[in-house]
């Protein structure tokens, strides 16, 4: 294999498994892309709502937003750390769709699912300790409360699939 060759697949292995932690502040310049080249997965903590509202709404002119999205072209992994109450500033959608992971207290990750029916085979492949929102209208089966309490996950009942502030 050409020595070039093997640096680059090196430096891409390296990448891969590196992480990052920086610590949002609207005050703060956001970091260089330079991260985005050594780390493959960054987390962001005492991330705002304000942050996740601007996110949602793709609003470029916050620059951490930018930067954000400057990550997915790097094909960053990001995790951002928010705090219990505002699990219900975060869109559904977000949750279920974006390229991020939310995380309460840094500990438990957050899930969500489309189907009406939440199974066990569902809840059995998140982690231990994860946080699992559903709405109103979804069910959970006997199963999946019985895995449910086995893995010690926290289920959250929202009354629509609109965050609060979508609803203003």
């Amino acid at each position: 294999m050409d020595p070039i060759v093997a640096q680059v697949i090196e430096k891409l292995k390296q990448r891969n498994a590196q992480s990052a932690e920086i610590t949002y502040s609207k005050s703060n310049d956001v970091p260089s892309t330079g991260i985005f080249v050594d780390n493959a997965n960054l987390v962001l903590k005492q991330v705002s709502i304000e942050l996740i509202a601007d996110l949602f709404h793709l609003d470029q002119s916050n620059r951490w937003v930018s930067w954000i999205l400057q990550g997915f072209d790097y094909d960053v992994n990001f995790q951002l750390n928010v705090s219990h109450h505002a699990l219900n500033f975060i869109p559904l959608v977000m949750i279920r769709d974006w390229p991020i992971m939310f995380v309460v207290n840094g500990e438990h990750p957050v899930y969500a699912f489309y189907p009406t029916i939440i199974t066990r085979e569902m809840l059995a492949g998140i982690p231990d300790k994860a946080v699992v929102v559903v709405t109103n209208v979804q069910n959970i089966t006997a199963g999946a409360e019985e895995i449910s309490s086995q893995k010690d996950l926290k289920i959250q009942v929202r009354t629509d699939e609109n965050c609060i502030w979508q609803k203003l």
